[in-house]
């Protein structure tokens, strides 16, 4: 299968890109079943060897996506970027969030619920685009990579490039904005 995730984030200077959208990545985000490829998500929960109950959680019951990040300085952090990555449900008081640093290996419980460690870091961050890898250990390891990008007409991708099981599986989803902050 041939898919990517782009390794750096275009340059606006570089004049080969568009002019880049109006909004950031900051804010609410509902996912857009609509343009989100569900088949390629459901080889990834295949291949995750994942529940009925946790497929059903993830396609159905997720239903947006808030991002924000910040710098964050103390005594032990000179202006290191954390982003927080919070999952919404449909589901009222039901989230799940993961948070992540630039450069920086953070620990959090693994997203399929199984036991062992799942690591991330911040590779890129920028206004209108955010890489992420994420790996986890213990049963069925693996790792993924994810590319978020604010489209043109303001909507977000995010385009996954996904390891597990000797698999590579390319996943797509779209999210439309519910509010912006930057």
């Amino acid at each position: 299968m041939t898919c990517s995730v782009p390794m750096a984030i275009a340059s606006p200077m570089s004049g080969s890109t568009p002019p880049p959208p109006k909004r950031g990545l900051c804010g609410t985000w509902k996912r857009d079943m609509e343009k989100t490829d569900i088949g390629s998500m459901n080889l990834a929960f295949t291949a995750m060897k994942l529940g009925k109950f946790q497929k059903l959680a993830a396609l159905k019951l997720i239903d947006g996506l808030e991002i924000d990040y910040s710098t964050q300085s103390n005594t032990n952090t000179k202006g290191e970027e954390e982003v927080k990555l919070r999952y919404l449900t449909k589901l009222p008081g039901i989230t799940m969030e993961e948070r992540y640093k630039r450069g920086h290996n953070l620990e959090a419980r693994r997203r399929d619920q199984r036991k062992g460690h799942q690591y991330g870091k911040v590779e890129e961050l920028g206004r209108h685009e955010m890489k992420l890898a994420i790996w986890w250990e213990g049963e069925l390891p693996g790792k993924v990579t994810e590319h978020f990008a604010v489209t043109s007409d303001g909507g977000l991708d995010v385009n996954a490039v996904f390891y597990v099981g000797g698999e590579k599986i390319c996943i797509r989803q779209h999210y439309q904005p519910i509010d912006q902050y930057d």
